[in-house]
């Protein structure tokens, strides 16, 4: 049987892969020898001696704060499968939509006391998929590592280890930097910069 989570609407899931799908950057030319010029000699370094071994180099797109393993919390926004570095949140909370105070403004949800701090939800999928294509019935919150922002979801699946290379990794993140790359398995799901997100949300809604 197949996952309806796998398996997404036909326009949102092209859009997702759409994002991943960067154009190649230029290749440097090397600068042209004057005729009569030789290039110059490569020498090899002397050893010093017997070097401690170093970690694998990290798939090209990896960022270096991640590292080779790292945990995820998989969420759901309608019927798409999301996934976040645990290093960007602190933990999940239900929410209250009686307690949630609305504020107006492009991705706000609202704000709400949570854990003696005064929170600012946001409409997670307004960030991600523009143009209101994603319904979404919010029912839990993602605190964030970045101030008192938190980002609403449908609900909250588990977290897991993930290897980077599981991630089919984004090398040129000049459009949508928020999005790391898609996650691999039988489970595919874009992964998130959540710091990144918000810091696009604020940057855009002081324009």
């Amino acid at each position: 049987m197949t996952d309806s989570l796998t398996s997404p609407d036909t326009e949102l899931h092209a859009y997702l892969e759409a994002l991943l799908t960067s154009p190649p950057e230029p290749a440097e030319r090397s600068p042209a020898l004057e005729p009569g010029c030789r290039p110059p000699s490569e020498e090899k370094p002397v050893s010093a001696g017997p070097e401690a071994p170093s970690r694998p180099p990290l798939p090209p797109g990896c960022p270096e704060w991640l590292g080779m393993r790292f945990p995820i919390l998989r969420f759901r926004l309608g019927n798409l499968r999301f996934a976040a570095p645990v290093a960007h949140l602190r933990g999940a909370w239900e929410l209250d939509a009686d307690a949630l105070q609305p504020l107006s403004g492009p991705g706000l949800l609202g704000e709400v006391e949570q854990l003696g701090e005064d929170w600012i939800v946001l409409d997670t999928a307004s960030l991600i998929v523009s143009g209101g294509r994603l319904e979404v019935d919010y029912r839990w919150a993602l605190p964030t590592a970045l101030g008192t922002f938190a980002l609403a979801c449908e609900a909250v699946e588990q977290e897991i280890e993930c290897s980077a290379d599981q991630v089919r990794w984004r090398e040129n993140r000049s459009r949508r930097p928020w999005l790391l790359g898609m996650v691999g398995g039988t489970e595919k799901c874009p992964l998130l910069d959540i710091e990144t997100l918000v810091a696009d949300w604020q940057a855009r809604s002081q324009k």
